[in-house]
């Protein structure tokens, strides 16, 4: 609401006193009324003229109102920003215009990329593909933080109590996914006697490794050719699974040996002095870290 202010006086509030005086003196003037009729009309005329002078000062005075009088809109407000990337501006008291310095427009994915699948830390994305799994209609379970033995997600169907199929997942896009994990997933199917496998990965395969998964029953994954299936999938499955992805911190690498979020660190000394790496926030019980080997 707008402070009242007192609204200075102007020469157009002089008007109706004016008038009225002078319609008042003429009124009892002696002899008023024996006047002549000239007399009586200019009298007449005199206060129409009164009248349509006293209805011009009022629009007049409507039109030329203070803007600071209570009722009106003194002043404006913050605009809202109408995107996400807009920040506010403010106008001190001062008069200077200051921008929110802290103010850090939140991103908002809304669409499944390569750019978005290179964020997901390791947790989410194994996350991900065990939901993947679900939309073609498995039964998938994570295994629990910890050693995994080479295993990352087990898929089950129709009931049966051992797996169908085991996927071992790796959120690498620095670098590739050569053939020793790859050998390795392959081993443990042939010890828990899994007829199936398939490995996930955001960035890509050696072409040593894709030679030799060639002619097993193991499914090698890339980004790409994720992205492609996810895109296979019906519109609000899409939706759902990029829910998942982006729902809230989806970047920071989970401690593979407690489950909680990494801390970003430098390496005060040391052969890495100066270097950056998460480290485990419980600390010094736990000495998990991870080299940070994109930009995050």
């Amino acid at each position: 609401m707008g402070r009242y202010r007192r609204r200075q006086k102007s020469l157009l509030d002089l008007i109706p006193p004016i008038m009225g005086m002078i319609a008042l003196g003429v009124f009892f003037v002696p002899g008023f009324r024996q006047a002549p009729g000239t007399l009586l009309i200019v009298v007449i005329v005199g206060g129409v003229l009164a009248i349509v002078g006293f209805i011009a000062w009022k629009l007049l005075r409507k039109k030329t109102a203070d803007p600071g009088a209570l009722g009106t809109a003194a002043t404006t407000s913050t605009p809202v920003p109408s995107r996400p990337d807009q920040a506010p501006i403010f106008r001190a008291a001062n008069g200077r215009v200051n921008l929110m310095d802290d103010y850090k427009p939140r991103q908002f994915e809304t669409n499944w990329s390569q750019e978005l699948l290179s964020k997901l830390e390791w947790k989410r994305f194994e996350d991900v593909v065990a939901a993947y799994s679900r939309e073609l209609g498995y039964e998938a379970k994570t295994t629990r933080i910890g050693a995994d033995g080479g295993v990352d997600v087990q898929l089950f169907q129709n009931g049966q109590p051992n797996p169908t199929m085991i996927i071992q997942c790796k959120a690498w896009d620095a670098y590739k996914v050569g053939v020793k994990p790859v050998r390795e997933l392959f081993g443990v199917m042939a010890a828990d006697k899994v007829a199936n496998g398939a490995f996930f990965t955001t960035g890509e395969y050696t072409a040593e490794a894709e030679a030799w998964a060639r002619d097993k029953n193991l499914d090698l994954v890339n980004g790409r050719e994720f992205l492609n299936r996810i895109g296979q999938l019906p519109t609000p499955a899409q939706g759902k699974l990029l829910e998942l992805a982006t729902q809230g911190d989806y970047t920071t690498p989970t401690c593979p040996s407690c489950g909680v979020k990494m801390v970003l660190r430098t390496a005060s000394k040391g052969r890495c002095e100066g270097s950056s790496f998460y480290g485990c926030r419980n600390n010094p019980r736990c000495k998990q870290t991870f080299k940070v080997s994109r930009a995050d």
